[in-house]
């Protein structure tokens, strides 16, 4: 196949333009090979063992099981440490969907490579764009408008019911549901003024690709299997909003790092 012709592969129909602005989210199947998928379980498996694992690095968090065993939750960011999925990051099968929704092109906001293992708990219904809201004192980091940013979820491994695969309720992308300038996923209240019975379970297969809208609500529930269910995520802004990456990263930082300080977390915190 000639690169005109894996370009044209890789575009959204007007059906499926159509399909994401309705319903805020896209599953795209079989992007990628056997081979590649391989290739990304042997670069995680490397990964959650990497000399920079630790309680206290901020990149690193850790989950409490049940049994008081700690484990890493997921390596935030990721780029910088992985070159193999850093080269993900300019693969135009995941950029050429995003440059038909953006209507021009995509620019790399946040990344983050999550492992949840067995037994590891789920995640609380929430907007991402709620929890990328420029704080007081952040001059360095500017609000985008919301249809302006959207993630992509990369499978590594099969996500199932049984191990907790992303949740996603659509139609509710276009307003913020929780209160503006706040941090945080969202509540009962909030939660219980939206219909739950579109909830989409987006089972994939590795390979597979999701992309969704910054405000588009999903959740997920625990991992009751004996397997992993590792997934990478690639948040991407249009061009003409700048490029917003270390802005967004010491954002992330300052208030990771004020979440675990109160929690009283005795230990030195650091960035590594």
């Amino acid at each position: 196949m000639n690169q005109a012709s894996q370009l044209r592969s890789t575009e959204l129909s007007p059906e499926q333009i159509q399909f994401y602005r309705d319903n805020g989210y896209l599953i795209l199947r079989n992007r990628f090979s056997p081979d590649e998928v391989q290739a990304w379980q042997q670069e995680a498996d490397q990964l959650l063992h990497a000399d920079f694992i630790a309680e206290n690095n901020l990149r690193t968090p850790m989950h409490q099981m049940p049994d008081g065993q700690k484990v890493v939750e997921r390596v935030d960011p990721v780029i910088d440490v992985s070159v193999r999925f850093k080269a993900l990051l300019f693969d135009d099968r995941i950029l050429e969907p995003l440059r038909s929704i953006f209507g021009e092109e995509p620019v790399l906001f946040k990344d983050k490579l999550i492992f949840k293992v067995p037994r590891m708990r789920g995640y609380e219904m929430h907007q991402d764009f709620a929890w990328w809201q420029p704080q007081a004192g952040e001059d360095t980091f500017e609000a985008i408008h919301p249809d302006k940013i959207l993630s992509v979820m990369l499978a590594i491994d099969p996500a199932t019911r049984e191990n907790g695969a992303l949740e996603l309720y659509p139609g509710y992308h276009r307003e913020l549901l929780t209160p503006v300038g706040q941090l945080r996923n969202m509540q009962e209240a909030e939660i219980a003024r939206m219909d739950l019975s579109g909830q989409v379970v987006a089972t994939t297969e590795p390979g597979d690709i999701i992309v969704f809208h910054s405000l588009t609500p999903h959740s997920s529930e625990p991992n009751r299997s004996q397997v992993s269910r590792r997934q990478l995520y690639m948040t991407y802004n249009a061009l003409s909003c700048g490029d917003a990456y270390a802005g967004q990263q010491a954002h992330y930082r300052g208030y990771v790092k004020k979440r675990m300080e109160q929690e009283e977390q005795t230990a030195e915190i650091y960035f590594q």
